[in-house]
């Protein structure tokens, strides 16, 4: 297919994505949309069983309207039981854009892990993706990278792309290596290492989950260490809300005379890359919306209009290995494609994240809001570490909302206890107790990539 293995027929150059016409980004994607979905009739075994049954007309698909029009939505639910036939066969006019170059996998906090399978051709997106998001974020050659992210049971994005971002920009990079012990090879650093190895490495970026990076910054301070080159943090993995936010910009303050920024991103395993934080603080940009579109659509699958709020879907419009059709990430956003007020991105963004679908949880009959406690945990600089457990009481099958914690210095009286009991129920709406941990770790990076701190054992067995 013409264009399969040229660069300049589907990259569009930085500069016409700064104040564009956001019409015409988008008829530059719907371009993209019609090969893509000339390859999915032919080579997808999932969609093309859709197409041909439902008997859609893919010719007629001109647009993302009219593909929200003629084509359904795909659940995680349908991914997740078979990833396998979400992966495009190879043609016989470029075999060598799909054969494989690497997999990762999903790490939602429930469930077994999918495979996302990257090709060749894939692959290469992928880099450029990370040089577009280094750009977003004001990196380059000259940044030393200090990579936070656990090393998972399973290939995950989170270890892996730091290390390649850094090569496509030119940058070193520095790994952690924390994570699961229970590998039959001595290769894992525990936290004191990594700490000792982040004050001794003296990185300019830390990229990692923020409650985790939040940790190795106090645990630098505890011991007195200081990060001079430290000016920027790369955070995603976890909602990084406005007082965690403020918390890690405290303590890194202390830590180097430089004014460290913060750089958040929107990632998922299905995207191989992040949508990054305007340093404006506005929204949150695709890099590359010549490899996906993302959109929200209303309750009837109708895309939403800017400053409306939907379920979030994304469409790959050029890949070859894992090719997913308007699917739902299973989050609540607002989307905006006029051109950015800060920087003029015009590659589509997310103008606000209103969090994953279920987070507001029904808890005797009040609805309660479990990011901004989880928020409000993260800003305690007391607490070192943290599970909210959702659970219904035996004795007066009511449900209960118990906070597990660890203290930095192991103790926790009860009249600490009974102002935490205050605070936190005045946050929810309803009595929220609280309980020490005899552990001094809730989570650490050994028990995978994403940190589990909400538990609804409502539902168990």
């Amino acid at each position: 297919m013409a264009g399969d293995s040229t660069v300049d027929e589907v990259i569009l150059a930085d500069h016409l994505l700064h104040n564009a016409n956001p019409r015409d980004i988008q008829s530059f994607q719907e371009n993209l949309l019609q090969q893509n979905l000339l390859r999915i009739s032919k080579q997808h075994p999932i969609y093309s069983q859709i197409i041909s049954k439902n008997g859609i007309d893919i010719s007629k698909i001109k647009t993302f309207r009219d593909l929200d029009a003629m084509f359904p939505v795909t659940s995680k639910e349908d991914f997740v039981k078979n990833p396998l036939q979400y992966v495009l066969d190879s043609d016989s006019i470029s075999p060598k854009d799909y054969l494989n170059w690497d997999v990762t996998y999903t790490a939602g906090t429930s469930g077994e892990p999918a495979p996302v399978f990257q090709t060749t051709y894939d692959f290469k997106g992928v880099l450029f993706a990370h040089k577009r998001m280094a750009k977003l974020r004001g990196m380059d050659s000259s940044d030393k990278i200090f990579n936070l992210y656990p090393l998972a049971p399973y290939p995950h994005g989170g270890w892996i792309r730091p290390s390649q971002a850094a090569a496509v920009i030119g940058a070193s990079v520095v790994v952690g290596m924390s994570g699961s012990t229970t590998s039959a090879y001595p290769i894992i650093r525990r936290f004191d290492e990594v700490v000792e190895l982040v004050a001794s490495s003296n990185p300019s970026v830390l990229w990692g989950v923020p409650s985790y990076v939040l940790k190795v910054l106090r645990e630098l301070d505890l011991k007195g260490l200081s990060v001079p080159n430290l000016r920027l943090l790369n955070v995603s993995g976890e909602p990084c809300g406005p007082k965690l936010r403020e918390h890690l910009a405290h303590v890194a303050a202390r830590l180097t005379q430089n004014k460290v920024g913060i750089s958040d991103s929107l990632g998922a395993t299905e995207l191989q890359f992040s949508l990054v934080q305007c340093p404006g603080g506005t929204s949150f940009h695709n890099p590359v919306p010549e490899i996906a579109r993302l959109s929200v659509i209303d309750d009837n699958g109708v895309e939403a209009v800017d400053g409306q709020p939907g379920k979030l879907q994304v469409t790959h419009i050029n890949r070859r290995g894992t090719v997913l059709v308007r699917y739902l990430l299973g989050d609540v956003a607002i989307m905006d494609f006029s051109p950015c007020q800060h920087c003029g991105w015009t590659g589509g963004s997310i103008a606000k994240h209103l969090g994953r679908e279920g987070k507001f949880l029904k808890v005797r009959g009040q609805m309660v809001n479990s990011e901004s406690i989880m928020d409000w945990l993260h800003s305690q600089e007391f607490i070192l570490d943290y599970k909210v457990i959702v659970s219904n009481n035996s004795v007066t099958h009511l449900d209960d909302i118990t906070v597990e914690l660890v203290t930095k210095d192991g103790t926790f009286g009860d009249e600490d206890r009974d102002i935490l009991i205050a605070q936190l129920s005045d946050l929810a709406g309803l009595k929220v107790g609280v309980t020490q941990s005899e552990s001094k770790v809730i989570w650490s990076p050994e028990q995978g990539m994403k940190p589990k701190r909400l538990e609804d054992r409502r539902f168990d067995g």
